[in-house]
């Protein structure tokens, strides 16, 4: 039995194309959080792959969520 599913992405008070982009706060954000990775000394190179690992995902989750047709609200 297939389950059918519909995502409504509803941005509020966020354009979806700084979170493809990458770009505004989020941009901000993801920068402070790759500088401090190298810049923290890590015990371990896994340790610091798995955090690059993680950011990664992260950029890619925003992209993807940015891409699905939404609405985008301002000053509704």
């Amino acid at each position: 039995m297939k389950f059918a599913c519909m995502i409504l992405p509803i941005f509020y008070h966020v354009d979806p194309s700084n979170l493809r982009k990458h770009k505004g706060s989020f941009g901000e954000a993801l920068n402070r959080h790759e500088e401090k990775f190298k810049c923290e000394r890590v015990h371990e190179n896994t340790e610091k792959e798995y955090w690059e690992d993680k950011l990664k995902k992260w950029k890619d989750a925003l992209s993807q969520a940015a891409d699905l047709a939404g609405m985008v609200l301002e000053n509704q």
